[in-house]
Order: C-alpha cells, then sequence, then structure tokens
C-alpha cells in the first residue's frame, strides 16, 4: 500500500490488516512504501489459502465475472478498504 495512504488512513507499519473486497476479505500483514502508486493496494500471487490466517488469500476479495474490456479476468482491478486488526 502507498505509505502516504496508510499513514492518512492511521494503518501502523507490519499491521495486521483485513483486505476487504466485494466477494470477502482476507487477512495479510500491510506492507507500506512508496514503490505503490497512490490510491492502489497491492498484494502478492501465489500462495495458497489453506496455509494463511483464516484459509484465505487475495482470490476472496475478487469480484467475479468478466471484465467490460475484453472480457478478461477481474484480478487485476478491484474496489478494497483496508482495516486494520492490530496496533
Amino acid at each position: 500500500m502507498n505509505a502516504e495512504d496508510a499513514a492518512r488512513e492511521e494503518l501502523a507499519p507490519d499491521a495486521l490488516v483485513r483486505i476487504v473486497g466485494a466477494n470477502g476479505a482476507f487477512v495479510a500483514r500491510l506492507v507500506s512504501g512508496g514503490d505503490v502508486p497512490p490510491g492502489v493496494v497491492a498484494g502478492t500471487k501465489g500462495w495458497w489459502a489453506s496455509g494463511v490466517e483464516g484459509r484465505a488469500n487475495v482470490n476472496a476479495a475478487v469480484a467475479e465475472g468478466d471484465s467490460d474490456m475484453g472480457g478478461g479476468a477481474l484480478f487485476s482491478d478491484n474496489r478494497v478498504r483496508v482495516e486494520q486488526l492490530s496496533r
């Protein structure tokens, strides 16, 4: 997450957060910095839901369906909310 966005939302560095999207949510550790553009939350892919807290990964926050541009997957463009779980 962009560092300025995290500070504005009063999210502590390295905090446990819940990322909430159209279909559901998943829990992750917050990493903030300048590598992510403002207004963007980026996540890694490639980890199994069964091995993480809550048994959910980034796929839980992704909307179902096809994009309106070319009918591709929606996985790269979803609105989410970031909620801090611990400080």
